[in-house]
C-alpha cells in the first residue's frame, strides 16, 4: 500500500497535458469505429449526422432499378419511397474514413465520386459525414469513459 507521500506523488504525474495526451491516443486508436458508425447511420438509417432523412428512392429508380434485375444486372430493386442508403457500387461506404487530429475528428470519404453524391439533388442533408449526438454519447459511454476511468486508475495505482 502506498504512503499518502507516494500517492501525492503520483497524482502530480496527473496533468492536463499528460490527459489530453492519453484521451487523443485513445480516440485516433478508434478512428475506424467512428468511420463505423457513420457507415451505419447511412445505410441501417439513411440518416445525417443530425438523425434527419437522406432522401427517398423515387418511382424512376425503381423502375431503373427493376429493369437492371431483370436484366440480369447486379444489385437490388429499390423500391419507391424507400430510404436512400448510397449503397449502389459499394464504393463509397467503404471509402467513408475518420481522421482524428489535435483538435477534430475529420469524417470524409476516398471515392472519387464524393462530390456527385453531394451534388444529387435528390439528396434532403449534405451533413452525412459525422455522427449523430446520440451515436457520440455512445461511444463516450462505451469506450472513451471506460478507457479514462482505467487508465486514471492505473496513473494512480489504484
Amino acid at each position: 500500500m502506498a504512503t499518502l507521500k507516494q500517492q501525492l506523488n503520483k497524482a502530480r504525474t496527473v496533468t492536463p497535458q499528460s490527459q489530453i495526451n492519453i484521451l487523443f491516443n485513445f480516440i485516433r486508436s478508434i478512428e475506424k469505429q467512428l468511420a463505423d458508425l457513420n457507415r451505419d447511420q447511412i445505410f441501417q438509417f439513411s440518416s445525417d449526422i443530425f438523425g434527419n432523412a437522406l432522401g427517398f428512392y423515387s418511382q424512376g429508380t425503381e423502375k431503373l432499378t427493376t429493369q437492371q434485375a431483370l436484366l440480369g444486372g447486379s444489385g437490388r430493386i429499390k423500391r419507391e419511397g424507400e430510404p436512400f442508403d448510397l449503397k449502389d457500387t459499394n464504393v463509397f461506404l467503404p471509402s467513408i474514413f475518420a481522421t482524428v487530429s489535435r483538435d477534430f475528428v475529420t469524417f470524409g470519404a476516398s471515392d472519387p465520386k464524393t462530390d456527385d453524391i453531394l451534388d444529387n439533388p435528390s439528396l434532403l442533408s449534405k451533413d452525412i459525414f459525422g455522427i449523430t449526438d446520440t451515436n457520440l454519447n455512445k461511444v463516450i459511454k462505451e469506450r472513451i469513459l471506460p478507457f479514462y476511468q482505467q487508465s486514471a486508475r492505473k496513473q494512480l495505482g489504484l
